[in-house]
């Protein structure tokens, strides 16, 4: 693979373990339309490790030239004429063509597909097909539990369907909307001794004013504790009065670290619930890392593993770090923990899971033959 600094962008958006798999795939496009080749093109560029191109024997028309990037060529086959200019792209990707007489006539598809995989994963890519073509990769692919991916286009209008090989587990969804993993009811000593060495009362102004909001919530929570019989707020009417308390202990307007704690109060008493996917194979790396998930809630009094980020707030340099490293030393030694639980997996995917805990899911597709096949009581008989 080349220099992290050619990929830095992505590798933050999936990292690195993210990178392997995509260097680790080998994407096989049958079908060369606009579709097929953008979406190729899309994924030559971020470094998958290999590609190839299946066509039948056609050759680029003055049309194809015209609304083709990557076959600009007149009369070359189109298959060879995309391979070269998408390869051009990136050259740490390898690629190749494959000329069949028609994609129709095939008859052996799962050498086709294996051709030039050389033991890496296999993606299949399927653009504007003939229903015949669509119904023996999708059959094949089922067999083969390979993805496939199909794509229709109709000028300004197209069609995306996915097709996974059996139950695939989502270890990092990236949702939009993720809340941060705080733990501030629950806590964990460290936490709680950061807490402790910081009297909001007798702090001046500016130091005031940068108490991590994390911090102000959880010494808060504990305060209003014992004023509560040792519980959290619980009724709209007490999470309303909670974050009116914290309101009241901002100093002026201009606290923007009171502002973050007042917006977030909500955190300081709830905590995020663990949801286990439905139907999870017994065999699978996934019911595994919950088998051991199970295994570390009980012996922590129900609390998951940290994921060990915290979000972007006001604080001193001197307060962020160190929360920074309290919560970063908790949630190594939390997947440690995990591991040790869960030998079968790879480390990258305890840790990834460990990351996501709340958020992990699985996803499972219906194959497009399937679709396609209806069963004798929904098929409709014309007497």
């Amino acid at each position: 693979m080349a220099s992290t600094d050619k990929y830095d962008r992505q590798l933050r958006l999936w990292g690195a373990k993210g990178q392997r798999a995509l260097g680790n795939t080998e994407v096989v496009l049958v079908g060369v339309s606009s579709a097929g080749t953008e979406t190729l093109k899309n994924l030559v560029l971020p470094g998958i490790g290999s590609f190839t191109i299946i066509d039948d024997d056609t050759v680029v028309t003055t049309q194809d030239a015209a609304s083709n990037f990557f076959l600009p060529d007149v009369g070359r086959l189109r298959a060879d004429c995309a391979a070269e200019y998408l390869q051009e792209l990136n050259p740490d990707v390898t690629g190749s063509s494959v000329v069949v007489r028609k994609l129709s006539d095939v008859k052996d598809w799962k050498a086709l597909l294996y051709k030039n995989a050389a033991g890496r994963e296999v993606l299949v890519i399927l653009c504007d097909p003939q229903p015949k073509v669509l119904y023996a990769l999708s059959e094949l692919c089922t067999s083969e539990k390979l993805p496939l991916i199909l794509a229709f286009s109709y000028g300004m209008i197209g069609i995306i369907r996915l097709q996974l090989p059996g139950k695939v587990p989502l270890l990092d969804p990236k949702p939009s909307n993720a809340h941060p993993d705080l733990r501030l009811r629950t806590s964990f000593p460290a936490l709680d001794s950061m807490a402790s060495s910081i009297d909001l009362d007798n702090l001046d102004s500016h130091q005031h004013g940068h108490v991590p909001y994390p911090i102000i919530l959880r010494k808060l929570l504990q305060e209003w504790q014992q004023s509560h019989e040792g519980k959290p707020p619980q009724s709209l009417e007490e999470k309303q009065g909670f974050q009116a308390f914290v309101k009241s202990k901002r100093r002026d307007e201009n606290e923007i670290n009171f502002e973050e704690a007042i917006q977030n109060s909500y955190l300081a008493y709830s905590e995020q619930q663990v949801v286990i996917p439905e139907d999870l194979d017994p065999s699978s790396k996934l019911a595994k890392l919950y088998m051991a998930l199970h295994k570390f809630m009980e012996k922590h009094q129900g609390r998951p593993p940290l994921n060990g980020s915290i979000p972007d707030l006001t604080a001193s340099t001197e307060w962020y770090v160190q929360l920074q490293g309290i919560y970063k030393f908790q949630a190594e030694q939390d997947l440690k923990e995990m591991k040790e639980l869960c030998s079968d997996a790879s480390d990258d995917d305890v840790a990834t899971f460990c990351a996501n805990v709340f958020i992990v899911d699985q996803l499972e597709t219906r194959s497009l033959i399937d679709e396609f096949r209806l069963s004798p009581d929904e098929e409709l008989l014309d007497h």
